[in-house]
């Protein structure tokens, strides 16, 4: 599960250097991660890193990609996740 807090001024949910360099490619982690209910959404309204949730989801997918836990939340994420997928 990524956190609420940044590291190295990127929030954890969205990243990169956190879940794709040291996660998935120097430790090998081939599983899913998944953000707390309101982390994805934190990275827009908590960390200001995104302009908004559409791109905030966008981040988080290009830094993991993770699950967004929050049902409610997850619909914006994965709607986001089609919009700008084509942009990685």
């Amino acid at each position: 599960m990524c956190a609420y807090n940044a590291i190295d001024g990127a929030p954890a949910c969205a990243n990169t250097m956190l879940l794709r360099d040291h996660l998935r490619e120097a430790w090998h982690f081939d599983g899913y991660v998944v953000s707390d209910c309101a982390a994805v959404a934190d990275v827009d309204t908590g960390h200001h890193y995104a302009p908004d949730m559409a791109h905030a989801a966008a981040a988080a997918l290009k830094a993991g990609p993770i699950w967004n836990a929050a049902i409610a939340r997850g619909k914006p994420f994965l709607r986001s996740s089609k919009r700008y997928s084509s942009n990685w």
